[in-house]
């Protein structure tokens, strides 16, 4: 019988790495002779297209030889394959994937801030995080500040842009992570009035940038199951639902 394995890419390199390196080890345990790789979306797709590119490198070579490239350097092989030999350009490209861990939140199966913008309607996972502190918002709030300052260095291209939304965006994470710890709540709808103008004035231009480079690439249809879950948010801030 032929098997195929699947392993699941997500914005997140730590977690997707160890999964990836346990799913290859189970597939040839099991006889597997397929490494399928995917993006889950089922909660519109959070990240640009650009992020999962360190786990395909990644599980294309645990395809090749499972033991012999466990600790490959994906550093450097995503610097040279994706970002025109620019290390730093990868260095970043990795560390914004895995800055969601300073926070120290809790979160069952997903990571928080994806959650935190992409799954308001539901809640689903948010409403089982655990560990939300201003100090630890503060601190990823902080340590974006300065990939962001880095990013403005390196040559513009459409990839330095999507570095850009993303740190952006995690920036407004932690500024609506801050309200909803000050507010006790994981829910907009218990934030102050004041707090969600100045959040909703924080979004607005960083969804119509995430239209934009969605359009670079991608299918019109498909954009809509993705934006329209900031809007949601955006409509939350608002007060309109």
């Amino acid at each position: 019988m032929v098997e195929n394995y699947c392993c699941l890419i997500t914005g997140r390199w730590k977690n997707a790495q160890k999964q990836m390196l346990n799913g290859a080890r189970s597939g040839l345990q099991f006889g597997a002779v397929v490494y399928y790789i995917f993006e889950w979306g089922d909660m519109g797709h959070a990240q640009q297209s650009s992020m999962p590119i360190a786990g395909y490198l990644y599980g294309a070579s645990l395809a090749w030889g499972v033991e012999n490239n466990r600790d490959l350097d994906i550093n450097y092989w995503l610097a040279t394959l994706y970002c025109s030999g620019d290390k730093k350009r990868a260095e970043l490209f990795l560390a914004l994937q895995d800055i969601y861990l300073e926070a120290g939140i809790d979160c069952p199966n997903c990571a928080f801030f994806g959650s935190l913008l992409f799954d308001q309607k539901s809640a689903r996972h948010i409403k089982h995080a655990r560990d939300l502190i201003q100090l630890g918002f503060k601190q990823v709030f902080k340590k974006l500040a300065q990939y962001l300052a880095q990013l403005l260095l390196i040559r513009d291209s459409y990839l330095q842009k999507q570095l850009i939304w993303s740190a952006e965006i995690l920036q407004h994470e932690c500024l609506f992570g801050i309200e909803l710890v000050k507010q006790n709540a994981l829910e907009a709808q218990k934030l102050e009035v004041n707090s969600c103008t100045i959040l909703s004035e924080h979004l607005f231009p960083l969804i119509a940038e995430y239209q934009r480079l969605w359009r670079i690439e991608h299918r019109e249809g498909s954009l809509r199951d993705s934006v329209e879950r900031l809007q949601y948010l955006q409509g939350l801030y608002d007060n309109i639902f």
